[in-house]
């Protein structure tokens, strides 16, 4: 995975679809009901009152609930309620909306390390048995992030200030929103479709690749790993790890 200066955005997947189909049929259930429980009482409050002859018809529920569904869903509206109520964050899902810092750590100096030793141009090694301190350092690359979350799409944006990266396109193939269960915290996954601009022969205009990131509630990041099928029948697939924090 490398990453140039353009934009890149990742994903667009409905965020309701954290919730399993039966939570989602049953709180249609529930909320159906509980319109009707408030149609029979208001219409029972404007009888009792006698308010100009207006009475309420059964037609007005779905057009309330519509209403009142909307309104809960409104980005402002639930971010709100997000950060007057962060246990949501752990019930829910964590809003990941805003700018994020992104470092990115991969094993291509690993690779390279491995093409020298082949040609004859360094010591050769056991990459299986060696010392850890034999390894080359992971490549470090500081990108930028932008993530869009509502209850109909997340979007993330990526992008490299630098632009010292060969990446001519990327297109997500799907993003995946996961809730927390029980020990497991919450995730964001996505695979994406990743095209460079390269005249090299030996190396993949065209590959596929996907990352899974977990969020820390504590420190309010996310952290995972990402690889790629980049010339994967030379061993040539790059891998690493990505860490989010939010930007100040």
């Amino acid at each position: 995975m490398r990453v140039q200066g353009r934009k890149i955005k990742y994903g667009k997947e409905d965020m309701y679809r954290i919730f399993d189909s039966k939570v989602i049929f049953l709180a249609i259930a529930w909320l159906s009901l509980g319109f009707v429980f408030l149609y029979d009482l208001v219409d029972g409050l404007l009888e009792a009152v006698d308010a100009t002859g207006v009475h309420l018809r059964w037609t007005a529920i779905p057009m309330v609930a519509w209403v009142f569904v909307n309104l809960l869903a409104a980005k402002p509206v639930w971010r709100f309620l997000w950060r007057r109520f962060p246990v949501l964050e752990k019930w829910i899902y964590p809003d990941l909306n805003g700018a994020w810092d992104v470092k990115l750590e991969s094993n291509w100096s690993r690779q390279e390390q491995l093409f020298l030793a082949a040609k004859g141009e360094t010591p050769s090694f056991d990459i299986k048995h060696c010392d850890p301190a034999e390894l080359e350092d992971l490549l470090v690359v500081n990108l930028k992030a932008e993530i869009e979350q509502s209850w109909w799409k997340i979007e993330l944006k990526l992008w490299n200030p630098q632009g010292d990266t060969p990446i001519k396109s990327s297109e997500t193939i799907d993003a995946r929103p996961i809730r927390a269960k029980g020990f497991a915290p919450a995730q964001l996954c996505y695979f994406f479709d990743q095209q460079n601009d390269t005249d090299n022969i030996a190396d993949d205009v065209r590959f596929a690749g996907a990352a899974c990131l977990k969020y820390d509630s504590s420190s309010r990041s996310l952290e995972g790993s990402f690889w790629t099928s980049r010339v994967w029948p030379r061993a040539l697939n790059t891998a690493g790890k990505l860490h989010f924090s939010r930007s100040v």
